[in-house]
């Protein structure tokens, strides 16, 4: 169940699926927080790597409420605001969710097949740098561009960074099976 929370809370991090017009996230991010926190404190029991990850967990659960109620009680009608407010966050949410994934992937000894961990490691990284391309894109390039080349460039970055969140969490799901697997056999 351990693996399960950092599962899960995965899918609410990294999926935001937002409403256009209320401006609002299906998958709540401080869902996805406050599961990887339980399954951070599960983690810490075991290994203790994890300890200084939990106060990072917790304090993402205050600030995405923050964010949440930012975004949609002060900063309405102003774009320049919200576009600011959710650059920030993203940032800030990035860095913290790669602390902690990486934190995972330097503990070999939770799995049998750590080249899942390798895998898993390398489709993170090719996220950061669609993330970090579509960040750049959309702060300095996107308004320099005619409109249709614009939108054409922010759908195929959209599509290819969905298809590597849906491959990375394919990863994760077999690394929570082996840990299942694993940590059954010990007898933990």
């Amino acid at each position: 169940m351990i693996m399960g929370f950092v599962f899960f809370a995965l899918i609410f991090l990294l999926f935001d699926i937002t409403i256009t017009e209320l401006q609002v996230d299906i998958f709540f991010d401080f869902v996805g927080w406050a599961l990887m926190f339980f399954g951070l404190q599960r983690l810490n029991s075991t290994v203790k790597s994890f300890r200084p990850l939990k106060p990072a967990s917790a304090l993402m659960i205050v600030i995405s409420i923050v964010y949440v109620f930012l975004k949609a009680f002060a900063f309405s009608g102003q774009s320049g605001a919200i576009y600011a407010a959710d650059f920030i966050y993203s940032v800030l949410k990035t860095a913290v969710l790669t602390l902690t994934l990486f934190t995972i992937f330097k503990r070999k000894n939770l799995i049998k097949d750590v080249v899942l961990l390798y895998r898993a490691r390398n489709i993170w990284n090719i996220y950061l740098i669609l993330w970090t391309a579509y960040l750049i894109y959309a702060a300095f390039i996107s308004d320099s561009i005619p409109k249709t080349v614009g939108n054409a460039v922010t759908q195929v970055l959209i599509i290819a960074t969905l298809f590597i969140q849906v491959l990375f969490l394919i990863m994760i799901y077999k690394i929570r099976m082996d840990f299942l697997a694993h940590n059954v056999q010990k007898g933990r």
